[in-house]
């Protein structure tokens, strides 16, 4: 009895220590990143983020050259189409880009900061334009700053860019602009060119990633959980969707280098990354959610132990009353 009684104490004292331990050993937590479900992360509008004067004092957002201010009266997805604005959505890709790796350094092979920070240091702005195609750069507004041109988009579009797929394409639209600014610009003069004239980077090194490089890079680490975003915490079906999309935009991007294409991706070399239960700032819906995507065995050994420490605490109780 008095065995039992010692049992029962220990398991009471340190049974929230051993589950954490026991769930720690395979769902690392990942210091400093804050997007844990980026479907839940897009649906947030971006004018009510606390980095929104962070990011509004580090980048002007112009319509055909004129200043605008998106506003968001509610959650993304129950915007009509008219309302998700191009302005809205350019805000809601520069709040993405600002938590993608918050937090970390040397992560990226191009720059020792984070995307943000890279994208800062030589962008000032973007301007949406209804005439003319994407581009980098213009500085021609009277304030010193360098400015991205992004294409208007129709309802189609914009309404697709509410989903990750089509936030991620934005993301990798700018990246890719923002590396033209680097050295020489890595201009797409390479030949020949199985994608066209004018549409290929020289090679993929990722000593070196050209602009072209860059997008491959981040599809690739979006896949995998290299820049984790959460997405494989959905239902099987997005998290299908999402890994076909990027993984096939990569795969079908090869020809657009003249030597040394990346290599071609698949579950062997790009896995789905792996669905985190603590990730930044958890709330406890969040970690709800995460307890479905465990792998079966967790929470098995969980339930068993609790239901273990509960009995020798229920023992132990009643050994102390007689």
């Amino acid at each position: 009895m008095k065995l039992l009684a010692r049992a029962a104490a220990i398991a009471r004292k340190y049974f929230s220590v051993m589950l954490l331990g026991m769930m720690a050993l395979y769902l690392p937590v990942t210091a400093g990143a804050e997007v844990c479900n980026i479907k839940q992360f897009l649906d947030a509008c971006p004018t009510g983020d606390p980095a929104l004067d962070i990011i509004r004092s580090d980048f002007t957002i112009r319509k055909d050259g004129v200043i605008v201010n998106p506003v968001c009266p509610k959650p993304i997805s129950q915007l009509t189409t008219a309302q998700y604005t191009d302005e809205l959505i350019v805000l809601q890709a520069l709040r993405t880009i600002y938590y993608l790796d918050l937090g970390q350094t040397g992560h990226l092979p191009w720059t020792s900061g984070t995307l943000y920070d890279w994208l800062k240091q030589k962008i000032g702005g973007i301007n949406i334009t209804t005439t003319g195609p994407d581009q980098c750069c213009s500085n021609t507004f009277g304030d010193g700053k360098t400015y991205f041109n992004v294409r208007a988009k129709n309802d189609v579009t914009r309404d697709w860019q509410r989903s990750w797929i089509g936030m991620s394409e934005l993301i990798g639209l700018l990246m890719h602009e923002r590396r033209h600014l680097d050295g020489t610009g890595f201009p797409h003069i390479c030949t020949p060119c199985a994608a066209g004239a004018g549409a290929c980077d020289q090679q993929y090194d990722e000593a070196n990633l050209s602009p072209y490089g860059i997008q491959w890079w981040l599809r690739k680490k979006w896949v995998e959980g290299g820049l984790y975003t959460g997405y494989s915490c959905l239902g099987t079906k997005e998290v299908a969707d999402i890994k076909n999309f990027l993984r096939g935009m990569d795969n079908s991007e090869r020809n657009r280098y003249c030597t040394n294409p990346p290599p071609l991706l698949n579950d062997a070399n790009n896995p789905v990354e792996r669905c985190r239960l603590l990730c930044g700032k958890s709330t406890w819906r969040d970690w709800i959610l995460r307890w479905l995507w465990l792998p079966p065995w967790v929470p098995i050994i969980i339930v068993v132990a609790a239901a273990l420490a509960a009995v020798l605490v229920y023992r132990h109780g009643r050994g102390m009353r007689r």
